[in-house]
């Protein structure tokens, strides 16, 4: 306010209390100050309860709730005289009704059941080894490979011997004696593995020849062209077992079909004789292999020196 009004509020407060305006203004003061302090304080209340109901309606909402747990002080009882302590308890978030115990995905899936593999009957080579695997069927409907914890058997053991991994071998496959061909001996391979079980049939045959393949022996230096009259050439038999493998045979029966072309010894050893064709057998253990043979003959150019006309599809020499 301006000073011209004060005056006249001074002189109007001291005209009704009949009163000095220099008196009445100090109580003019002293009313002014009283005032201000209580109209701060109605401000600080005001302001308290503000804060108060908005922070009730902020955690009263159900999103505030469930981000803040919500902490409760429960005194414990004693009958002890000594005063008691306030202990907190804290109530996890609500779970929406959900059951607190393990789903059925949450669970740990277990053993349902086992397979060999392979799978039986099968058929091993004497001489040979044959690895088996377990496969494990779980209650989530899974499958995987099981390593460890097997129990591996083998019934009658007359044969066979498994070891802890599961790598079947024969047993002294040079002291067995050569199999009847009527033999049908079986073994059988069993596996457990924490209380269920799996077998497979295996049979044990000896390693038999199942092929010949007549190969020419390369010569030095290396020879060009077909035979020719009077020529020689040295061939090998090489056998394919029941069990993938192979090796020279060296009990095979060599024979010529036409010997007027061309003989062969024991030994594997041809002499061509004449011009024409032949087939050249090998024979083992009842499985014949044969190549055929072509012979050309000779053009006499000058004295120790020969020509030939190549066929226009010279043969390989090496067939099966």
């Amino acid at each position: 306010m301006n000073a011209r009004m004060r005056q006249d509020l001074l002189a109007d407060a001291a005209a009704k209390s009949q009163a000095h305006p220099v008196e009445v203004e100090p109580a003019l003061a002293r009313d002014m100050r009283q005032y201000w302090v209580h109209a701060w304080t109605v401000y600080a209340v005001v302001l308290v309860i503000w804060i108060t109901v908005t922070g009730v309606l902020v955690l009263s909402h159900p999103a505030a709730s469930a981000l803040i747990p919500t902490v409760s002080s429960t005194p414990q009882s004693t009958t002890s005289p000594t005063a008691t302590e306030p202990t907190s308890t804290i109530t996890p978030p609500a779970s929406n009704g959900a059951s607190d115990s393990p789903t059925e995905s949450q669970k740990a899936a277990e053993l349902t059941g086992i397979s060999l593999v392979p799978a039986g009957p099968i058929t091993v080579v004497r001489g040979s080894e044959k690895q088996f695997a377990i496969d494990g069927q779980f209650s989530d409907e899974s499958s995987k490979p099981l390593t460890e914890g097997a129990e591996w058997t083998v019934n009658p053991g007359k044969h066979l011997w498994v070891s802890d991994q599961g790598l079947v071998t024969t047993i002294n496959p040079s002291s067995i004696v050569e199999f009847a061909a009527s033999d049908s001996d079986q073994e059988v391979i069993t596996v457990t593995v924490d209380g269920f079980s799996d077998s497979a049939t295996v049979r044990v045959v000896p390693r038999t020849l199942v092929a010949l393949t007549i190969r020419q022996t390369p010569t030095f230096p290396p020879r060009l062209g077909p035979l020719v009259e009077g020529d020689g050439a040295t061939f090998t038999a090489h056998g394919t077992y029941n069990d993938n493998t192979t090796n020279v045979v060296e009990d095979v029966t060599w024979d010529s079909t036409n010997k007027s072309v061309a003989t062969i010894n024991p030994g594997g050893e041809l002499v061509a004789l004449a011009t024409g064709s032949t087939d050249i057998t090998a024979t083992s253990a009842g499985v014949t292999g044969s190549l055929p043979v072509m012979v050309e003959s000779a053009i006499v150019v000058s004295p120790g020196q020969k020509l030939v006309e190549p066929p226009p599809n010279p043969p390989t020499n090496d067939v099966e």
